[in-house]
């Protein structure tokens, strides 16, 4: 996994210095907070798996309304919550999410939870119970050369995006183009790479068998309708030489005679 120090000479070589005479890590250090805030959200947007946390078991107490001081620090989105009895070994249950808190009494366990104000709030439960919560988080925000990135080839981005926002701080508005158009490609790098991590999950797919048309009730397919009575019989339109059967075989029995000489021949043997 990259470090600041890695996109800050990322961002030196589109800046032409090299040797940091002019960008030194204290002067680059700004722009990479607001490019790796870019970063971000642009991986929420795109809910993206290099964002998804599991919390440790949060115990909450009887008639408490919300998690307090035990809310994740690095919540964004909670997405699923499960809940049992506090302390038990008890099966993890599935939590409703709301709109809202619904308007109704305490029972003996939680059961319903809501995004409210960010941060998850609940009606309440008469007994202590523990949860479960799966969520989006964020990333810590780089404060030294040596911070890490969150998470492997951020650099990459974070690079022209923070020369993008140096450049423009001077007003060099040609090079902060320039360096801001490299930085939308390697975002869609990024972003894709990330999605092909997702596609190597195991899918259950559905088979893909071609879909039979059934037939209205009462109706007979062309195939199987009758000769009307006193119509003449078609030439070759025996059984067995519809459009599948060989052509030799309907040919030869469309010839007059054919029949009775197959039988002449047989009576002879």
């Amino acid at each position: 996994m990259g470090t600041a120090a890695d996109a800050f000479n990322s961002a030196r070589s589109y800046l032409n210095d090299i040797n940091a005479q002019i960008w030194t890590d204290g002067k680059l250090l700004p722009h990479l907070k607001e490019a790796h805030r870019d970063l971000q959200l642009a991986l929420w947007l795109n809910g993206l798996p290099v964002l998804r946390e599991r919390s440790a078991v949060i115990n909450v107490a009887a008639n408490a309304v919300d998690l307090g001081s035990t809310q994740p620090a690095d919540l964004l989105e909670p997405t699923k919550v499960m809940e049992r009895t506090q302390g038990s070994t008890e099966d993890w249950v599935h939590m409703d999410e709301t709109d809202f808190e619904p308007d109704i009494d305490k029972a003996t366990t939680l059961k319903y939870w809501a995004w409210r104000e960010e941060k998850i709030v609940f009606v309440g439960a008469t007994t202590n119970r523990e949860i479960k919560l799966f969520y989006m988080k964020s990333l810590t925000l780089p404060t030294t050369a040596s911070s890490t990135l969150g998470f492997i080839f951020a650099e990459i981005f974070l690079g022209p995006m923070t020369a993008q926002y140096a450049s423009r701080s001077v007003g060099n508005s040609t090079l902060a183009d320039e360096t801001l158009s490299a930085a939308r490609e390697k975002l869609d790098m990024v972003i894709r790479a990330n999605v092909k991590g997702q596609q190597n999950l195991p899918v259950r797919r559905r088979p893909s068998r071609p879909r039979r048309r059934r037939r209205p009730a009462g109706t007979r397919s062309p195939s199987s309708a009758r000769r009307a009575p006193g119509a003449p019989r078609r030439r070759g339109a025996s059984r067995g030489c519809g459009a599948a059967a060989p052509r030799g075989r309907c040919a030869l029995r469309a010839v007059p005679g054919w029949r009775r000489g197959r039988s002449a021949g047989r009576s002879r043997s």
